[in-house]
Parts: C-alpha cells; structure tokens; sequence
C-alpha cells in the first residue's frame, strides 16, 4: 500500500491472480468504484481490457467516506491486481452552506407537494445553468461577483483534490513498471495533479476527458462565470502541451479540441465509451406500451417536449394508464417530470422512480419499449447513456439536434432522431414505435452494431499507450 499518511483514508487491493501486468497505469480517476456515477463506468469497463493487454491499474479515487452511496460490490468486477487509494472529498464552508440550503428547499418542495414523488428544488427565480453565450460579468451585479467566487472555490477544490490524489499514487511509481499517467475527468481541474505527477515521474502524461473542458457548452448556474473559462483555459492549455496523449469521448469533440489546440492535434485522438458485452438481467417487458428514461433530470435536460408529444398522442388515440405509460429513474435537480405531465394533462401515465443501483437501472430499461435520450445543450458531448440504450430490444428516440456529436453517433442506424422542439416529430416516432408493438415487431438492439463496441474502442485507446509507453513496457 502506499504510504500516503492521513491524505489517504482507504485503500484497496484485488489480489493478483498468476503473472503480474507487464506495465501499470497511474489512474486519477475521481469517478470510479467504489463511486457509482455514470461516469464511473467508463474506466471500470476499461479496466477489464487494460488487462487483456497486459497493463494493471493504480488508481486514486474518491474515498468511500465522500461518496452519498457507494457500491463495493463494483470492486469486484475489477480485474486482479488492481489497487485503489480513496482521497477525501473536502468541500469549503461556502459548499456546505449551500448544500445545507439546497436540502432545505428540498424539504419545504415536498412539503407543499404531498403524495407526489421529489422533485427539484426552487431556485428563487434563476435558471439552474447557463449556455455560454448567456454568460457574462457585470460589475454591477452581486449575482455576478458570487458565480465568480463559486469558480474560483470549485476550481481550487479540484486541483487541491487532483495534486493530492497524484501525491497518493507516488509512492506507487516503481521504474520501469508504469507506462503513462492517466487522468479521466471532469472534474478537470485534476489534470494539474497528473500532469506533474508525469514530470516527476518522466512518464507520458494522458488526458482522458469524458466531457470538453473549455470548449464546454454549459455551466450550472452557482459558478457561471467568465472567469471559470478564463483560468480553465490557461490550465487546458499547459496540459494540452504537455500531454502525449488528449483523448475525446466523441469525434465532434476530437476535431474542435484539434481546431483549438491546433499545434497539437496528431496527439488528440477519438475514444467514446461504447457498448459492454456483459450479460444483462432477464429483462421483464412491461405489458404497456413504456417510454422509459433513466438518468439525472440536471442542466438542460428537460422532459417536457416528450411529455408534450405523448399527451398529444394519447388524446387522439384514446389510450388509457394501462396501454401506455412514461416513466422517469433518477434524481429531478432542475426539471419536474411529474408537474410537467399535470400540466401536459396525463399526469396519470407518468411515474418517477428515485435514483437506484446500476442493477436496479437494468432491470428498469428492460421493461421498456422505447428508451428516450433528452436533448442536452452540449453537441460534442455523447451521453453514456445513449451505449446502454443501445443493448436492449427497445427502440430508440434520441432528441437531438443536427451536427451534434449525438445525430452523429445515431447516422444509419434505426433509431429516431428529432428536433428537441419537434413536437410533432416526437409524436409521429411514439406512434410509429406504438403501432409496431401492436404489431408484434421487437427492436434489434443497435449493440449488434460493431462499431459500437466498447471493446474496439478499448483497443484504440490501449495500442494509442502502448504507442507512447516507455521503450520498456512496449512489446
């Protein structure tokens, strides 16, 4: 184990099993198991393959003790020799306070809305995010000087989080063991850890960014300020030039990132997240017709054009809470689905579940006829979601909108793709979809597809190290 003092408070280990990884990966990871968020599914997918191709994994993650529900069981799936340092989580004064207030809210909402699942918190007349254009300082505005200082303090945590997780993994670094450092994020402040982890080392140094950093579209409201451009900006940059490696979730993503750091662009590369081959429960299909959505409610992403479209759909074809229904899993930060479909007038055919298990969430998806990927205002970003969807036999609706890294993804495949205020549209693809059950058709899933595979997207990312690895650990 590392020697780490009080900066780690758990540790880790999954025995090695036969002949040890002919190289290691440092990993800094602040999504990752025991951490049960979407994002974590990324390198703990990778991990399995990493395997396959002879390299372990060190990681530093989020310690248990931060997390609002970990799953130990997800260690399990990790390959053998894997070890994971937990770094605490620490929040400012500021954070606290208006968490504490965020609860508050919480509580005086579910209050005043008895026998109705939770739903988001008011947010005093403010949006909950902001697209960038909306984004802008006036000197005149306390509003304006909090977002800035909100930044500034969630930049700070990051990298404080970020250097202290690449101090952990240190004592970990054995010459001639370690092929690269690795940093996955966002959070992308974490990335100044890694980088000087690299240097310290003199071992390659990869960004792994499941979102844009910079080139992000959308910023919650608390912290949209110019100012967190301006620094993400100046830190993507010195990162970006010391990386041998920039790795992108979607191709869209991968060519901007290249227009924008042009000097580096034979070194940015395109690794979305892809299917995983393992298993999936015995799926038990709900005897309605079920549009289902699982995920957070958060940012932009609002259900109301799909509650819209299926009102409109239900009244003109008669359809009653057992023929066709609409279900949510997840936590509502900045929409209500519930108040949504009231106002839409089928209140009765729409159900909320809360957040759940990644076990649970199959089981869920499994019931479905349809699965529907909201619209998001970020088109370089594909939600990982969208790969889960695609293993099931379900068909798929993706609200997006032309040009997105999302309409990109979905080119020649069966799924519907429509405007994000197409109601119309909306509503001809539920129909479609509809009178195809009827019919007795049942979906392919669009998994079967090879270039969605998590596996081929595995070997690019791992022969791209293997490329820029030391001498000593190619082969």
């Amino acid at each position: 184990m590392p020697k780490t003092g009080a900066e780690a408070i758990w540790t880790w280990e999954r025995p090695q099993a036969g002949a040890a990884p002919a190289a290691r990966i440092l990993l800094l990871a602040p999504h990752f198991p025991p951490g049960a968020e979407a994002g974590s599914q990324r390198w703990l997918a990778l991990a399995g393959h990493a395997a396959e191709r002879g390299f372990g994994l060190d990681v530093a993650t989020v310690a248990p003790s931060s997390l609002a529900n970990p799953d130990f069981e997800r260690l399990e799936r990790l390959p053998p020799g894997t070890r994971v340092v937990g770094i605490e989580q620490v929040e400012f004064a500021l954070e606290r306070a208006e968490a504490a207030l965020h609860r508050a809210r919480v509580r005086r909402r579910r209050a005043s809305s008895a026998g109705t699942a939770p739903g988001p918190a008011p947010a005093d007349g403010r949006p909950t995010s902001l697209a960038r254009a909306e984004i802008a300082f006036r000197p005149g505005a306390a509003r304006s000087w909090i977002r800035s200082y909100n930044a500034l303090l969630e930049l700070r945590r990051e990298r404080r989080w970020g250097l202290r997780a690449a101090a952990a993994l240190r004592s970990w670094r054995v010459r001639g063991r370690h092929a690269c450092v690795v940093a996955c994020s966002p959070p992308h402040g974490i990335h100044e850890g890694a980088r000087r982890l690299a240097r310290a080392s003199d071992l390659p140094f990869v960004m792994d960014l499941r979102d844009p950093w910079t080139l992000t579209e959308r910023l919650p409201e608390p912290m949209a300020s110019p100012l967190w451009y301006r620094v993400g900006s100046r830190d993507e940059s010195r990162c970006v030039a010391e990386a041998a490696l920039v790795v992108m979730n979607s191709e869209a993503a991968r060519d901007a990132m290249r227009d924008r750091h042009p000097g580096a662009a034979e070194r940015i590369v395109a690794v979305p997240n892809g299917c995983d081959d393992e298993p999936l429960p015995p799926a038990e299909r709900d005897p309605r017709f079920l549009v289902a959505y699982a995920g957070t409610l958060y940012l932009d992403r609002d259900p109301t054009p799909i509650l819209r479209a299926a009102a409109r759909l239900v009244r003109r074809r008669g359809l009653r809470p057992e023929q066709f229904g609409i279900e949510f899993m997840g936590e509502s930060v900045s929409r209500d689905p519930l108040a949504a479909a009231r106002d839409a007038g089928i209140g009765d055919f729409v159900h909320l579940h809360p957040p759940a298990s990644r076990g649970q969430a199959a089981a869920f998806l499994g019931r479905a006829s349809l699965l529907v990927d909201l619209h998001q205002d970020s088109r370089l970003a594909i939600p990982s979601k969208l790969f889960e969807y695609m293993r099931y036999e379900a068909w798929l609706l993706a609200l997006c909108l032309p040009g997105s890294a999302t309409h990109a993804l979905l080119e020649g495949t069966s799924a519907d793709r429509v405007g994000p205020d197409d109601i119309d549209g909306i509503e001809a693809a539920l129909e479609r979809c509809y009178d195809e059950r009827i019919a007795g058709v049942r979906p392919t899933p669009l998994a079967a597809d090879p270039r969605f595979s998590r596996r081929i997207q595995a070997e690019r990312l791992f022969d791209a190290i293997r490329a820029i690895s030391p001498r000593r650990t190619r082969g």
